[in-house]
């Protein structure tokens, strides 16, 4: 049975969020994978939109939106209630969603990962990483994984941040992390469940 989780993602107070911990998870453990079918996945994968779609609908409801249901675009990503914005994310463990007035926001995006495995540094790095970065990696005190992991995850929160005002999908070079901001506009924050937010606030944004 899911359940509630007590951890948050790092959100403006005015942004209505809730994370919820699948079956099968454990907080600080991450359980056993078993061997599951083809069509045991794409149960589980519509059971999560299903829970994600029933979660926004509560959150809009709480902010005092008539309309709660969010439906989707022809490329799969949210569409959010007319007067309202919201970001929902996911991994094998967690469902995290937000949501927020647009005169309070013009968008959010929150993301959750889980964290990467040693073998697979390379891969997403080549995907994700500037030369910079690489050289910022190797001068924090995060180990390499969760370096790599947290990149991810903040340039794609900022993406479905900014997806919805642009129409553009951006790729992993387009935003780059500095020590303790990202240039090209994105900025990050991890959170104790190791997700990354960005939102961008109303009427007027300081990003450029």
């Amino acid at each position: 049975m899911s359940r509630t989780s007590s951890e948050v993602f790092p959100l403006d107070p005015q942004i209505a969020q809730r994370v919820v911990l699948l079956p099968g998870s454990s907080q600080g453990k991450r359980a056993p994978r078993q061997r599951t079918t083809r069509d045991e996945r794409f149960r589980l994968r519509q059971s999560i939109f299903d829970m994600g779609r029933a979660c926004a609908a509560e959150l809009l409801a709480e902010l005092g939106s008539r309309e709660t249901s969010v439906a989707m675009a022809a490329d799969r990503s949210p569409v959010w209630p007319h007067g309202y914005v919201g970001s929902i994310t996911h991994t094998d463990d967690l469902l995290g969603v937000a949501v927020a007035r647009r005169t309070d926001f013009r968008s959010i995006g929150i993301d959750a990962e889980a964290i990467i495995q040693p073998g697979t540094t390379v891969e997403i790095d080549d995907l994700c990483m500037s030369e910079r970065e690489r050289s910022l990696r190797d001068s924090v005190e995060i180990d390499h994984p969760m370096f790599s992991s947290l990149c991810f995850s903040a340039k794609e929160s900022f993406f479905k941040c900014l997806y919805p005002l642009a129409g553009v999908w951006f790729d992993f070079q387009d935003a780059e992390i500095d020590s303790g901001r990202a240039r090209s506009s994105a900025a990050h924050s991890a959170g104790p469940i190791g997700g990354c937010t960005r939102h961008l606030p109303c009427p007027r944004s300081n990003y450029t």
